[in-house]
């Protein structure tokens, strides 16, 4: 019996590390809040530049900027899929943050600049690991 319990324990201690290595970080949810609310903002951008307003975009502005501001402020989640990618991506963000900051932008540059967000987020939300996913219940109805 007390062979059997040795026998027991020792096989737990092997099987308990390859289980935790098995559910390593890098197959956990990766989690940015930060940058699901960016998300959220950037879509309404891309839709504000599509249907070309123009007074949407400057009277929003300031909360698309104090989104993007939270956003490059973030930590880099631990678990991201890419994290050089990520840091790039980053990078080309706060250029565009940076371009947005600039007084005086022409309705054409804040435009240009406004649709621009909402394929950056996408794609840091890729090299990140986030999944890209936006609920249009308008388009689920118009499908039926």
């Amino acid at each position: 019996m007390k062979t059997r319990l040795i026998l027991f324990l020792a096989g737990l201690a092997f099987a308990l590390p390859l289980l935790f290595a098995a559910c390593s970080h890098s197959d956990s949810v990766v989690l940015w809040p930060e940058l699901r609310q960016m998300d959220d903002w950037a879509e309404k951008g891309e839709g504000w530049a599509e249907d070309n307003k123009i007074a949407d975009m400057r009277k929003n502005l300031p909360d698309v900027l104090k989104a993007m501001q939270t956003l490059a402020a973030s930590p880099v989640p631990s678990n991201a899929k890419d994290p050089a990618a990520v840091n790039l991506t980053m990078s080309d963000f706060r250029d565009l943050m940076k371009q947005l900051q600039k007084p005086n932008l022409s309705d054409d540059e804040l435009k240009s600049s406004v649709a621009s967000i909402h394929p950056l987020v996408e794609k840091l939300m890729g090299v990140a690991g986030l999944p890209h996913v936006h609920e249009h219940p308008e388009e689920k109805s118009e499908k039926k």
